[in-house]
């Protein structure tokens, strides 16, 4: 669902001032698809970070892994801002992946490859109004 909403023509169909039902101007239109796109390269960035975190201390063969030594490093290899050292997302990363909810975190990343791939390579392409694509899409 969140690619539609950040085409054009579904948010004319979709917003409107509470008050006077007066349509979202064109202006505030274009401004609110470049904001959607805006942070979408760093979110991928740190989704990438996050990734090669678990997949590093998970493979270590040292007893006890410099957990913030890791990630510094790896922040630095993919290109994330430095905070002046101090470093939060271990604990953070760590809840992600601790137990089973480290294969609903990559599966949740693949389905969103998935709907990526299909959103644009068929609604984009066809016209995301195009009804013969909606029914298949459905059927399958």
């Amino acid at each position: 669902m969140e690619y539609w909403f950040k085409q054009p023509e579904v948010i004319r169909k979709i917003a409107s001032h509470y008050a006077t039902n007066m349509p979202m101007p064109e202006t505030m239109i274009k401004r609110v698809c470049a904001m959607l796109n805006e942070f979408e390269a760093l979110h991928t960035v740190e989704q990438i970070s996050y990734s090669m975190f678990d997949l590093t201390i998970n493979s270590s063969t040292e007893e006890k892994p410099d957990i913030e030594g890791i990630h510094r490093e790896l922040s630095k290899e993919v290109g994330l801002l430095d905070y002046g050292g101090v470093s939060v997302c271990p604990a953070v990363v760590a809840d992600r992946y601790a137990g089973r909810r480290c294969s609903k975190y990559y599966g949740h990343l693949w389905a969103k490859v998935f709907a990526a791939d299909l959103f644009k390579s068929r609604f984009l392409k066809d016209g995301i109004d195009n009804a013969q694509t909606w029914m298949e899409y459905r059927k399958t």
